[in-house]
């Protein structure tokens, strides 16, 4: 839809998937003789919202952003190996995400944009309970564009915030193997420079 003489444009979205006898990955073995396999689990939902918006303040700023909510439940499972799972949230499904920004472009060429991405905690298997932290990270960019040139100054996660990209949770250790929590952690602060040239 839209709104303000067409200065704001938006949608909302509302979705329900279901899926019987939903797969997941799992694994098999410890230390270094580990196989991994997909098998088919239980039955599992996700339903929710999304909304998404923009608007023109000026002919040169904009704002936009989005927000989710989404709820899941996968159904409790024994798999044929004897590992259970289920009886919770699906994993890689946040209660919640949102992203807010604004952006510039002049005629003169110049252009800018700043992004604040958040997501809530998700747990990042369906057979063990370890989740990914909630985050909050910022991004950006400065820029000018020159004819077929586009010369960009770009950040992301300015603020350098720690968190996760993957959780594990396993046995690795000689010489008992106990099972403990392993982090993949995300990309810190990075900066850098790109130049583009169309033809």
């Amino acid at each position: 839809g839209s709104g303000f003489g067409g200065r704001l444009t938006g949608e909302v979205t509302a979705f329900l998937l279901e899926r019987r006898d939903a797969q997941v990955r799992d694994s098999a073995g410890f230390g270094g003789n580990y196989r991994f396999f997909t098998a088919n689990a239980n039955d599992a939902r996700v339903y929710g919202l999304e909304a998404a918006g923009t608007l023109a303040l000026t002919r040169t700023w904009s704002l936009h952003g989005a927000l989710a909510r989404m709820e899941s439940s996968l159904d409790s499972f024994t798999l044929t190996n004897g590992n259970t799972g289920g009886g919770r949230r699906l994993a890689n499904t946040p209660r919640h995400g949102y992203t807010l920004g604004a952006r510039y472009r002049a005629e003169t060429g110049f252009f800018g944009q700043a992004e604040l991405t958040g997501r809530a905690a998700q747990f990042d298997s369906n057979n063990q309970n370890e989740s990914r932290r909630a985050f909050a990270v910022l991004n950006g960019s400065v820029g000018y564009a020159w004819r077929a040139w586009t010369f960009t100054l770009w950040g992301r996660n300015l603020l350098d915030r720690r968190y996760e990209n993957r959780v594990f949770f396993f046995g690795n250790e000689d010489p008992d193997y106990i099972e403990k929590r392993y982090e993949s952690r995300a990309d810190p602060r990075q900066i850098g420079v790109t130049a583009a040239y169309r033809f």
